[in-house]
């Protein structure tokens, strides 16, 4: 098992190592997916992983715990590129809603599954930064991510992929190639064409590992 730090919703982590790549992982709260293996990915890449246990019922007030997370890293001297929040099925939303808080254009964004246009009008936010949105041709939950950044002047740079693996939004319980290798091209630093899921080794960076840290924000 992973050994992690876990923290409070209200808690502050060690001042973060601002060379480092750092993963904020929203989790589901689907008992399917295997979330030990999902901060396992990044870990094992050398990036930071603070995962992310939201109030499923107030996406608002989970996207602001998140946000003020991303702003103290860049207040800590973390430079803004080596940010990645990653949402996957229901939390796609928190980490939407996240761009719009953060308002940086150089943070970066994955969205795994269930985009839903709707939410822009319900929410009245506009996304910000670099977003790449993934989702398998046949999830019926989710729709086209373009619609959430269409028309975002904040929005620097996006894709949006659609798998055929037949797996729908089940694609995202555990890593499977077929979204683990253009969000790793996404989310490691350096320039990476993502179009043709090529990294450069001597673009990446890596470190040896990375470390692990759990905010709990249920219920706060």
């Amino acid at each position: 098992m992973l050994a992690a730090l876990v923290l409070s919703g209200s808690a502050v982590a060690q001042a973060p190592d601002p060379d480092a790549p750092y993963i904020l992982y929203l989790h589901s709260d689907a008992s399917r997916v295997d979330h030990e293996a999902m901060a396992r990915l990044f870990i094992d890449q050398g990036h930071d992983v603070t995962t992310f246990w939201l109030d499923r019922d107030d996406p608002v007030a989970s996207s602001r715990a998140v946000s003020r997370r991303v702003k103290q890293l860049i207040r800590d001297g973390v430079s803004p590129d080596r940010i990645n929040v990653i949402g996957s099925g229901p939390t796609s939303t928190v980490a939407a809603l996240t761009s719009g808080g953060v308002a940086n254009m150089r943070v970066n964004y994955v969205l795994l599954g269930q985009c839903d246009p709707a939410i822009r009008q319900q929410f009245h936010f506009t996304m910000s930064g670099r977003v790449i949105g993934i989702y398998d041709e046949a999830d019926d939950s989710s729709l086209t991510c373009r619609a959430l950044w269409n028309g975002s002047p904040r929005v620097s740079d996006r894709k949006q992929l659609v798998t055929s693996t037949g797996l729908g939004e089940s694609l995202f319980d555990r890593p499977h190639e077929a979204w683990t290798n253009p969000v790793m091209a996404w989310v490691l630093p350096g320039g990476v064409n993502v179009g043709e899921i090529r990294v450069s080794k001597s673009q990446r960076q890596l470190r040896s590992k990375g470390s692990l840290a759990v905010v709990d924000l249920r219920g706060k």
